[in-house]
């Protein structure tokens, strides 16, 4: 007897391509809506809060507490440029010495340099 395979829903393999699923129109409105917040135009070349923005950060504690449950202050919340400066600050937040890290083959390679780079075991 055959077994019949399961539907995918969703394929969250690195190739995936699910930008149909990808909310576009709305994240075009939150997108605008946050440039039209911005009170200059000089505002967008200057230095800004190293957290990353305030009123981003405080959204996100609103929907971290509200939908997860954390319980943390717009203090401790980090907005990073993607994956590999987040994965860059964790790393410094490990105690001196040579660190283990275990990841999967084939795995994200990008993650991997970054954790060699901090000289940490892969």
């Amino acid at each position: 007897m055959e077994r019949k395979q399961p539907d995918i829903l969703y394929d969250l393999t690195n190739s995936s391509q699910t930008s149909d699923l990808f909310p576009k129109r709305f994240w075009k409105l939150c997108t605008l809506e946050c440039l039209d917040m911005l009170e200059n135009e000089a505002r967008i070349s200057s230095c800004q809060d190293k957290q990353g923005e305030l009123y981003l950060r405080k959204n996100l504690l609103s929907y971290l507490q509200r939908i997860r449950g954390v319980t943390c202050d717009k203090d401790q919340i980090i907005i990073t440029c993607g994956i590999q400066q987040s994965l860059d600050y964790l790393c410094r937040l490990f105690p001196p010495g040579r660190q283990t890290i275990l990841m999967e083959e084939p795995g994200f390679h990008k993650a991997a340099a970054v954790f060699s780079n901090n000289n940490i075991n892969v």
